[in-house]
């Protein structure tokens, strides 16, 4: 059996943009795997590290949440690594809003700008505002972000959380 190696912190960072890049704010997802109309997976790997992202939405809601967990591999088979990261979201967004917060995450991502996992603090488009309060680091974080227009109607949020099991 191969000797496990357990990455830091910047190095599962650095995997941590590049996976999700490939993921939900991708317009062609590496891996996505449709488990049913309301569950979906992103998967990512590099052959050391292997991210895995699970969401769930409720039919006839706006409402979702999810998981994304990367753990370090041993072997080609996911499930035999060491998780080492997670993060878990929750919350609603309306659909209107969907391809402005993909955009939101989609520039984070690029910039490796770590936010809580999600956008940067504050992002402007026409008439919706994103607003990110992300408190902690990599290591350990927490936050809620939302969508709004210039006059205060709310698009949607989200509530997460989420460390470093290393």
């Amino acid at each position: 059996m191969p000797r496990l190696v357990i990455p830091t912190d910047e190095e599962i960072q650095a995997f941590f943009f590049e996976a999700m890049l490939h993921g939900w704010v991708s317009k062609n997802p590496t891996d996505k795997i449709k488990i049913s109309e309301n569950e979906t997976v992103f998967t990512f790997s590099d052959g050391k590290l292997f991210l895995w992202d699970r969401y769930w939405t409720s039919p006839g809601t706006d409402f979702s949440a999810g998981v994304t967990l990367i753990r370090s591999t041993a072997t080609k088979i996911p499930s035999e690594g060491i998780p080492v990261w997670i993060m878990q979201y929750q919350g609603a967004y309306d659909r209107e809003a969907i391809p402005f917060l993909k955009k939101v995450l989609l520039t984070a991502y690029q910039n490796r700008l770590f936010f809580g996992g999600r956008g940067s603090p504050f992002v402007k488009s026409g008439r919706l505002m994103y607003k990110n309060d992300a408190t902690g680091d990599f290591g350990r974080f927490s936050g809620n972000e939302e969508i709004i227009t210039e006059n205060g109607v709310r698009f949607g949020w989200h509530d997460y959380m989420g460390m470093s099991l290393t």
